[in-house]
């Protein structure tokens, strides 16, 4: 947080908080976190596989589908995983 407070515009120390945030079970810092990510760099799939598990975590399963969509779209293919494991699409 102090890092993200000297360096505002950086969104990766959002996406880097964003997970630290998940491990803590804060989710509902971590999907602002994350949205601030995805807002900033709409192509980062780190930050939309990210903002996917922040919604898993949070119960909204559908939404988090979408989003590891978008994850795997924006190259990252982590996400695909939490794709095969918890959607059924």
């Amino acid at each position: 947080s102090k890092a993200i407070t000297l360096a505002p515009e950086n969104y990766q120390l959002h996406i880097k908080r964003g997970f630290i945030r998940l491990d803590l079970e804060d989710v509902a810092g971590a999907l602002e976190d994350f949205k601030i990510a995805t807002l900033e760099d709409p192509k980062n799939g780190e930050a939309w596989l990210g903002f996917g598990n922040a919604f898993y975590q949070n119960g909204q399963v559908r939404v988090a589908c979408n989003h590891w969509k978008r994850a795997i779209e924006n190259g990252d293919p982590r996400a695909a995983d939490q794709l095969a494991k918890y959607c059924n699409d």
